[in-house]
């Protein structure tokens, strides 16, 4: 869940079994990259992490709530394959095209 508002940030929701979160931000920008970091601190404590390698990433999606699982998807796939643990996201451009949306940013940290 995602929303554009005058505060920033993301707060988890209780779930027995996953991780669930609202991603805030006063952009649409800022909230992609509330939610990658919501999503990477499960997994680390993202403030620990230094931004010694960053990567680009650019995604295509035909709605935004796609655009988001493919975003997080992309990120969770390069720590997996890269084994580069995230903490730090820059979400340049979320765009429309003529086959939906584009997303253009980078993602920093470590790597394992």
């Amino acid at each position: 869940m995602h929303y554009v508002t005058n505060k920033s940030g993301y707060e988890y929701l209780p779930h027995i079994a996953d991780a669930r979160f609202i991603a805030y931000g006063s952009t649409l920008e800022q909230v992609f990259e509330q939610a990658a970091l919501a999503m990477f601190n499960v997994i680390i404590d993202t403030n620990v992490l230094k931004p010694e390698k960053t990567v680009g990433i650019s995604v295509e999606s035909t709605g935004l709530d796609d655009l988001l699982f493919d975003y997080l998807s992309e990120l969770l796939y390069l720590f997996e394959v890269e084994t580069i643990i995230f903490g730090h996201f820059k979400v340049n451009s979320i765009n429309m095209s003529n086959n939906g949306y584009t997303l253009d940013g980078q993602a920093s940290g470590e790597t394992t």
